[in-house]
Order: C-alpha cells, then sequence, then structure tokens
C-alpha cells in the first residue's frame, strides 16, 4: 500500500466505521424496545462480526504493513466510538 493511498483509505475507513456506528446504536435501541435479551445477543454478534469482516477483508485487499494496520485500527475504532457517541447523544430508547 504506498503512502498516498493511506489517508484516503483512511478517510473512507473513517466515514465507514462513523456510519456503522451510528446505525448500530438506532437498531438496538429499536430491538431493546421490543425485547432486551435480542438488542444484547444480537448487537454483540454484530460488532463482532463487523469487525471479523473488517480485518479479515483488509487483510486481502490491502496487505498493510504492521505500522499501517495499527494506524487503520486506532481510525476505525476512534470513528465507530464517534459514531456511537452521537446517536448515544441524539436518541434515547423507550425501553418499557
Amino acid at each position: 500500500m504506498s503512502v498516498v493511498t493511506l489517508p484516503i483509505l483512511a478517510g473512507s475507513i473513517s466515514l465507514l466505521n462513523l456510519a456503522l456506528g451510528f446505525t448500530m446504536v438506532l437498531v438496538l435501541y429499536r430491538l431493546m424496545e421490543i425485547k432486551i435479551s435480542i438488542g444484547t445477543i444480537l448487537g454483540t454478534t454484530f460488532a463482532l462480526l463487523i469487525i471479523y469482516l473488517e480485518s479479515t477483508i483488509g487483510q486481502k485487499i490491502l496487505e498493510p504493513t504492521v505500522s499501517q494496520m495499527k494506524t487503520l485500527i486506532l481510525i476505525a475504532v476512534s470513528s465507530a466510538t464517534i459514531g456511537v457517541i452521537i446517536a448515544l447523544l441524539l436518541f434515547k430508547p423507550e425501553i418499557k
């Protein structure tokens, strides 16, 4: 992976994970409104699946160095966290 590609890739990963984090909170709120245990189980499953798919696909497509992989992981985690925080601040579940 070239040095020029890394910033472009980092921006794409950042936007993707921001959207995933935001959307996941909204979906889990809806599931938790139906039944809390369903939201908990599916939330954990989806989170693990996303992490696995991103790392597996990223490794096969990009073949990054260890340093580049660490950078991309930090960007992905940070942006997903920001997406989750934004969704948590904007929306509240209506759990009965």
